[in-house]
């Protein structure tokens, strides 16, 4: 079922919610849920309306170009979102990784319907995963001068490893953008 979902704010006042929820029955949606606050301290109303677009009469432009004239008429703030667009997800993780570990399942399943294009864990490295891969690690993930941890087949780079000072060739923590990128690179070519 294809949906599509009105946001909508304004300054409260009387009708909004009869003027908004007519302009869909008299075009023939089924609204599927509606949902609406008023903030009585700034005096705004807030609505998010839900309906069946699976057999629109109109094209998308049209129903947003119909109710753009309501909303003019009722200086109305809002925006239109569809279902069948895929959001483009970015997730900041903190130092625990439950809660990655389950939006990235829930995305799997196809409960999350969304694509994760980056996922941003800080400066602590989340090595939890890779322990649970048995992969060699002390503080970071271990690896050789080639990004391959002590299993052959799989390659880390980034934040979660240590690498080997050109100078001293101790392993030190360096968790920049710059030499993330460069691990990229030589996980690449390998």
């Amino acid at each position: 079922m294809i949906k599509a979902i009105f946001l909508i704010q304004t300054n409260d006042r009387k009708g909004l919610l009869a003027s908004v929820v007519d302009f869909f029955y008299s075009r023939g949606y089924n609204i599927l849920k509606c949902q609406q606050h008023t903030d009585s301290f700034e005096k705004r109303f807030f609505m998010r309306i839900e309906l069946d677009a699976s057999d629109m009469k109109t094209s998308r432009k049209e129903l947003e170009d119909e109710f753009a004239v309501l909303a003019s008429s009722l200086s109305l703030e809002w925006s239109c979102h569809w279902s069948d667009y895929k959001t483009r997800m970015a997730i900041l993780v903190s130092k625990t990784s439950h809660c990655l570990y389950d939006l990235i399942s829930r995305q799997l399943e196809g409960e999350l319907d969304c694509e994760i294009v980056l996922v941003a864990a800080g400066v602590r490295p989340e090595i939890g995963l890779a322990k649970d891969a048995g992969l060699e690690c002390d503080r970071t993930i271990t690896v050789n001068e080639y990004m391959q941890t002590s299993d052959p087949d799989i390659y880390a780079g980034g934040d979660c490893v240590s690498v080997t000072h050109r100078i001293s060739g101790e392993k030190i923590y360096a968790p920049m953008g710059s030499t993330a990128n460069k691990h990229g690179r030589v996980i690449g070519t390998n």
